[in-house]
Parts: structure tokens; C-alpha cells; sequence
């Protein structure tokens, strides 16, 4: 176990020594640093893309949602309670209304996001 442990923090030392060494050579070498700049901007906006492409089918997943939940409190679905049609029908619209304004906001975040990162 010892040993082990010993293994894992001289691996430690050398992924650390490793990465200074990359990190100066690229700092040194103009090629190279752009290079690594241009890749790193490519992974950003691949990344970027991916987590577009998630946000829009979760967008599309919380409208489904969304007019599944107002279309079952508009038949009635839901159990009798003491309430009147009226108070129910307001409720499920500022429910909805709720919904659209979170659906905003995060679309423009991811805007803001994108944006950002290229």
C-alpha cells in the first residue's frame, strides 16, 4: 500500500513536470502556440455545438412537457379539489407562462454562450 501510494504521487510529480515542459515549449515557439490556440478554439466550438444541440432537444422535451401538463388540466384530467375551473385555468397559464419565460432565459444564456466562445 505504501508503495502504492508512492507510485501515484511520483506519477503526480511527473504528469506536473510533463505539462511544465509542454507549457514552456509552447510559450517559446510561436507556431506552436498558435497551434495550440487554434485547437483549443476548435474544441471550444465543437463543444459550443454539442451543448446547442442538447439544449434544443431539452427545449423541445420541456414544450412537449409542458403542453402534455396543459392539455390533461384542460380535460380534467386531474382529481376534483375545491377549487373553481377559473382558479385552475389561471394557475396552468402562469404555469406555462413560467415555463416560456425559463425556456428564455436559457436560450439566451446559451446565446451569450456561444457568443462568448467564438
Amino acid at each position: 500500500m505504501n508503495s502504492n501510494l508512492t507510485e501515484i504521487l511520483q506519477q503526480g510529480l511527473r504528469i506536473i513536470l510533463g505539462g511544465a515542459t509542454v507549457l514552456s515549449e509552447t510559450l517559446q515557439d510561436q507556431q506552436k502556440r498558435t497551434q495550440t490556440l487554434d485547437e483549443l478554439q476548435s474544441q471550444l466550438k465543437q463543444t459550443a455545438e454539442e451543448l446547442s444541440q442538447r439544449g434544443e432537444v431539452a427545449e423541445r422535451e420541456v414544450r412537449i412537457k409542458a403542453e402534455q401538463w396543459l392539455g390533461k388540466s384542460q380535460s380534467g384530467n386531474f382529481s376534483t379539489v375545491a377549487t373553481t375551473q377559473a382558479t385552475r385555468g389561471s394557475a396552468t397559464k402562469e404555469g406555462v407562462e413560467e415555463l416560456t419565460v425559463a425556456i428564455i432565459a436559457l436560450r439566451q444564456e446559451l446565446e451569450n454562450s456561444r457568443s462568448s466562445m467564438i
